[in-house]
């Protein structure tokens, strides 16, 4: 799976102890029991963090297709109402999947207006919005379809340009 920058205290792995976690902050339904088999059913597909801070939890979900091994989707779901530290953690979900994962394409769905605001901030260009696609709370919302391609990431846009000596 991913390593994740080790130094990084915004996210980490998610692991089967932090099934409460999630179910007490509301990001998932059910039992523990029940949010533990997903947890134990996803581990195997894809990679999922967390993000622990004052505000809430973020739970992040990097899915690849291993047919289309250079694009990843990602699920972002939060605990809280505002925008507190997200785009932070969408950066180093960024960060992530394009340079430990060398993915050339992210695509991000999201009914958050927040989460759309941050990733149109940092670059993803907004490609669809698909109606009636999540289900939250027993209600179908619309979501906006989002990506970015690797060029066109800030933190990746970079060249080294020979000069010769002397020459400015």
């Amino acid at each position: 799976m991913i390593d994740i920058f080790r130094d990084d205290p915004l996210l980490r792995h998610v692991h089967i102890s932090d099934a409460r976690i999630l179910r007490d902050a509301g990001i998932f339904d059910g039992k523990i029991a029940e949010v533990e088999d997903y947890l134990r059913k996803i581990s195997g597909v894809c990679d999922s963090y967390i993000s622990e801070n004052v505000a809430g939890v973020v739970f992040v979900k990097t899915f690849c297709d291993p047919m289309e091994p250079y694009r990843i989707s990602v699920d972002i779901r939060k605990s809280y109402d505002s925008a507190d530290c997200l785009e932070d953690i969408l950066n180093a979900v960024v960060k992530i999947c394009f340079f430990n994962r060398n993915a050339y394409k992210l695509s991000l769905r999201t009914s958050d207006s927040d989460l759309a605001q941050i990733a149109s901030s940092l670059g993803f260009v907004q490609e669809a919005v698909l109606h009636d696609d999540i289900k939250n709370k027993s209600m179908f919302e619309d979501t906006g379809l989002f990506y970015l391609l690797k060029p066109a990431n800030r933190t990746y846009n970079y060249a080294f340009v020979p000069f010769q000596r002397g020459v400015v």
